[in-house]
């Protein structure tokens, strides 16, 4: 994601020079919406995105993962042979 974003928004900066000449009427603010909105998701995807996950998404993950570990566990269990939950 980082080096697509990148690429696009440097791709986009010939149009966002010299708003002024003729012919970029219409280009130079498709590329100043563009461009933001690159920048933008940019910074949520590298900055907010992990912080958020660190604050609320780290237990449920690890409650998913070991719900997930031990119906494995249970369905290729061997007839006759009990599955432990790992607590005593």
């Amino acid at each position: 994601m980082l080096m697509t974003s990148l690429t696009s928004m440097l791709a986009l900066l010939p149009l966002l020079w010299n708003p002024d000449q003729p012919g970029k009427e219409i280009l130079y603010p498709l590329a100043v919406t563009t461009f933001g909105g690159l920048l933008t998701s940019l910074f949520v995807e590298v900055l907010i995105r992990p912080g958020m996950f660190a604050m609320f998404g780290q237990k449920p993950l690890e409650k998913a993962v070991h719900k997930f570990h031990k119906e494995q566990a249970e369905a290729f269990a061997l007839p006759g042979h009990e599955v432990s939950n790992g607590k005593k």
